[in-house]
C-alpha cells in the first residue's frame, strides 16, 4: 500500500512537470541529477557547448553585419530583431543553468508537497492547477515552435532567389548574417547556414517555452497550496463546537502549512 501510495504521488508530480522537463532536458537545462552517470554528465555538458555555438552562431554575424557590412539604418534595425531575440535566448539559457541548483531544491520541495499531501480532496485541487500549468506550456509551445520555427523556415524559403541593386542574386536567411571570407550564398555553405539558423532557432524557443513552462509550474503550485491553506481556515470556521484541543491542532496546522508555503 506504501509503495503503492508513493508511486502515485511521483505519478502526479511527473504529470505536471513533465512537459517543462521534456523541453528543459532537451536542450540540457534541466538539473542533472546526484546519481547520473559520468556518461549523462558528459551528455548534458556537450548538449550545453553545442547550444552556446549556436547562439555564437547567431549572435557573432549579425553583429559583424550591422557593423562592418551594413551601413543603411533601417536595415541594421531589421537585423537587430532577429538578434535580440537570439540575445535574450542566450541569456535565458544562462540564467535557467547558474540557478539550476536553486530550481533543483525548488523541485524537491514541490516533491515533497505532493508526497505530505495524503487528504484526496487537496491532492485534488493541486491536480486541477497542475493542468492548468500543464495545459499553459503545451499552449506556449505550440506557438513558439509553429510561429518561430514558420519564421525560420517558411519566410526565408518563400522569398525565394532576389535580385539586388548591384545586379546579385542573393538567397533569403531567417537571420541575416555577415562571415566576413566566407560566402554563405554558395551551395552547400547556404544549406549549412541555414540548418543552423533553424536548429539556433529551436533552442532559442525551447529556452523559452521552458522558462514559460517553469514558471507557470510554480507559480500554480503555489497557487494549489494556497487553495489548500484556505480550505484549512474553512475548516476551522466551520467546526460547530470547538474544543480547545482540536483547535490548537489544527491552527498548527495551518501555521506549518503557512509557513512551508511562503518558504
Amino acid at each position: 500500500m506504501a509503495d503503492s501510495s508513493k508511486s502515485k504521488y511521483k505519478n502526479d508530480f511527473n504529470y505536471a512537470v513533465q512537459v517543462t522537463r521534456n523541453v528543459l532536458r532537451m536542450i540540457g537545462v534541466w538539473a542533472i541529477p546526484s546519481n547520473a552517470s559520468n556518461v549523462e554528465r558528459i551528455a548534458t555538458r556537450l548538449q550545453n557547448v553545442s547550444c552556446y555555438f549556436l547562439f555564437t552562431f547567431i549572435i557573432v554575424p549579425s553583429f559583424l553585419l550591422i557593423f562592418l557590412k551594413e551601413h543603411d539604418f533601417k536595415r541594421r534595425v531589421r537585423v537587430l530583431g532577429p538578434l535580440l531575440n537570439c540575445g535574450m535566448g542566450c541569456l535565458k539559457y544562462s540564467l535557467i543553468m547558474y540557478h539550476a541548483k536553486e530550481i533543483q531544491s525548488c523541485l524537491k520541495q514541490v516533491l515533497h508537497d505532493w508526497r505530505d499531501t495524503v487528504d484526496w480532496k487537496n491532492r485534488k485541487i493541486m491536480l486541477s492547477k497542475a493542468k492548468i500549468g500543464r495545459r499553459f506550456a503545451i499552449i506556449s509551445a505550440v506557438f513558439m515552435y509553429v510561429g518561430g520555427l514558420s519564421y525560420r523556415t517558411l519566410v526565408p524559403l518563400s522569398k525565394g532567389r532576389m535580385l539586388t541593386s548591384m545586379n546579385i542574386t542573393v538567397r533569403a536567411l531567417a537571420c541575416p548574417s555577415y562571415f566576413v571570407k566566407f560566402d554563405e550564398q554558395t551551395s552547400p555553405a547556404y544549406e549549412i547556414v541555414f540548418i543552423l539558423q533553424f536548429f539556433a532557432g529551436l533552442i532559442t524557443y525551447s529556452v523559452t517555452v521552458g522558462a514559460a513552462g517553469l514558471a507557470a509550474f510554480f507559480v500554480m503550485h503555489i497557487c494549489g497550496q494556497l487553495s489548500i491553506l484556505i480550505g484549512k481556515f474553512k475548516h476551522l470556521n466551520d467546526i460547530p463546537e470547538p474544543e480547545d484541543r482540536l483547535v490548537a491542532i489544527l491552527l498548527a496546522d495551518i501555521v506549518e502549512h503557512q509557513i512551508k508555503v511562503k518558504t
